[in-house]
């Protein structure tokens, strides 16, 4: 139409009055091909992108309290949770704080606005006093992926010992007679009985005498030397009239002191080769009646420098060794088939040589630590070898 109508101004033979209506018409037909094939540009701004679907794990609450309960006692609780997001809300993981709380870790899938339990249980058994334990929640919450929730308890005893164990360290050098005392405290209201059971051994004398009737004792024992070699625990039982608690057991315990201590019991250094010189240190110390004396120190370590350092006149000393750089620990631990050790003779009836291995750190240990000079810088060197 618009072309028919521009023809038809080229045909009119109006002079110069022609031109104007082929310029109009042509200007027409621009502005309305222009409104009749344009089309609004797609919009440039930025959409908002869509939120993300996320669970939201709430509890009701995060610490419950059982209260007095009996020491042995096994009590449960449950934690109720909600997800309050809008996306599903998974519990992955649960950790108790400590072997006697056990809990369930729920498997399903919680949809939200939906309900779930952690089941918790907690044991008792060998626990006095005011307790207080903790379980780890790890979830798929990105705001809280790991909640601590507790429990906590004030545990009693119907009859209890305190402490106990009665422990003894004994000399066989300088035997000599001991007495410990152990609490038997009844907590009931009703006075209770005490008794000591069928006691046969020698090395320890036991008497029970009353401090309060009814209410408590003081469980006395005497170590009769000498108490032999080695470490010996052994049971100690009490009856009682309690219903509550029919028997109570105590322990015993006879550790023999050593009269030279070695610490710690080996040189550790690293197989090399050493990028730096290093030194390693162990103490000696003597817990005897006579004094402690050293002599003749031995190191088949070739380029190793050993030292005895007198710290306490008869009573501590300090062996130290001095590792160049480079040094390397023979293959096998071992040079000319002897174990790679420090030797030193002492003037001790049972340790006439005392044996000290050198070695690498083992497995899941560290080297040793240099050790520090003596407060006293003029303590002097007595022996020196290399």
């Amino acid at each position: 139409m618009l072309r028919e109508v521009a023809q038809r101004g080229l045909k009119m033979n109006l002079g110069n009055r022609w031109t104007p209506i082929v310029l109009a018409a042509s200007g027409f037909a621009a502005v309305a091909g222009a409104e009749l094939t344009s089309s609004p540009p797609p919009s440039t701004a930025s959409r908002s992108p869509v939120a993300r679907l996320a669970p939201r794990l709430l509890f009701a609450e995060q610490t419950f309290d059982f209260g007095k309960i009996k020491a042995g006692d096994v009590v449960r609780h449950e934690f109720v949770f909600t997800n309050a997001g809008d996306g599903p809300l998974e519990i992955t993981r649960v950790v108790p704080g400590c072997g006697c709380t056990t809990v369930t870790v729920p498997n399903q899938r919680v949809a939200p606005g939906q309900r779930g339990v952690i089941p918790v249980e907690f044991n008792s058994r060998g626990i006095n006093g005011t307790t207080q334990r903790s379980i780890s929640v790890l979830a798929n919450d990105p705001a809280r992926s790991n909640v601590v929730l507790k429990i906590q308890a004030v545990v009693w005893t119907p009859v209890e010992i305190q402490p106990s164990i009665a422990v003894f360290y004994h000399d066989p050098e300088s035997p000599k007679s001991e007495t410990k005392v152990l609490r038997v405290l009844n907590h009931l209201e009703a006075p209770v009985e005490i008794s000591v059971a069928e006691w046969t051994n020698r090395s320890f004398q036991v008497a029970l005498e009353t401090v309060r009737p009814g209410r408590e004792f003081a469980l006395k024992i005497t170590s009769v030397p000498p108490l032999g070699t080695g470490t010996v625990t052994l049971p100690l039982l009490l009856k009682t009239s309690a219903a509550e608690a029919p028997s109570l057991k105590a322990y015993v315990c006879a550790i023999e002191q050593p009269p030279v201590l070695i610490a710690p019991g080996q040189f550790t250094v690293p197989a090399g080769p050493l990028a730096a010189p290093e030194q390693r240190a162990v103490m000696v110390r003597c817990l005897g009646r006579e004094p402690l004396r050293l002599s003749q120190l031995e190191l088949d370590l070739p380029g190793v420098e050993s030292k005895v350092h007198e710290i306490q006149p008869g009573r501590l000393f300090s062996i130290v060794l001095n590792f160049p750089s480079g040094f390397v620990l023979p293959a096998n631990e071992s040079v000319e088939n002897r174990t790679v050790e420090v030797r030193v003779h002492s003037n001790h009836p049972r340790y006439p040589v005392i044996r000290i291995p050198v070695g690498p750190p083992a497995l899941g240990q560290t080297a040793q630590t240099k050790v520090q000079k003596p407060e006293n810088q003029n303590t002097p060197t007595i022996l020196s070898a290399k």
